[in-house]
């Protein structure tokens, strides 16, 4: 399985929680990245050691990593639509 998390608001609220999450699902052989609205100047300085997609304010939906699962605090971040 595929996951996306989102950084600001997601992840930013409990850091460690959010390590373990990662350690787990890789360590079960699913696939994590972060996928960011930040652009890239705008580096996320903790290493999670997962890929980190930069969306540089476009929606998420057009990321190159194509989730089966988002976990994000503003679903319109991924879509750009209301959930």
């Amino acid at each position: 399985m595929k996951i996306a998390l989102d950084y600001d608001g997601t992840m930013t609220k409990d850091f460690p929680f959010w390590e373990e999450f990662i350690e787990l699902a890789k360590g079960m052989g699913h696939e994590v990245a972060i996928v960011t609205k930040r652009y890239e100047e705008e580096t996320i300085k903790k290493d999670f050691n997962v890929p980190v997609y930069y969306m540089c304010r476009i929606n998420k939906i057009f990321c190159e990593f194509k989730p089966d699962i988002w976990i994000d605090n503003n679903p319109f971040d991924i879509t750009g639509y209301p959930s």
